[in-house]
């Protein structure tokens, strides 16, 4: 390992950005897998309320309404940590490398 490498281990803001990172990946993950494996457990356990429709005598059904919120959710899930690694990650990455030299 080189003296560069040394520095930016050393560094307590790739601390604060591994940390960061890791919390948000987690928790956008659970979000996401949480929301589609409530989908399935309610599919399996109770299919009759998938089934009901949405309005009045509608052909779309809520399991489909549920199913295309999950979509948009792991869309939103995307953005928000692209947009968050193109700011704040990418931020400090910069700084710690800066700082490094």
């Amino acid at each position: 390992m080189n003296e560069q490498q040394r520095k930016i281990h050393r560094n307590p803001k790739l601390t604060e950005l591994v940390r960061t990172r890791q919390r948000l990946a987690w928790g956008l993950t659970t979000a996401v897998l949480g929301s589609f494996f409530c989908y399935l457990m309610v599919g399996i356990l109770r299919p009759d309320w998938l089934a009901a429709p949405v309005v009045g005598d509608s052909i779309i059904g809520l399991g489909w309404l549920l199913g295309a919120i999950i979509i948009v959710l792991s869309w939103l899930a995307t953005g928000l940590y692209a947009w968050r690694a193109n700011s704040h990650f990418d931020r400090l990455s910069r700084e710690i490398l800066e700082e490094s030299v």
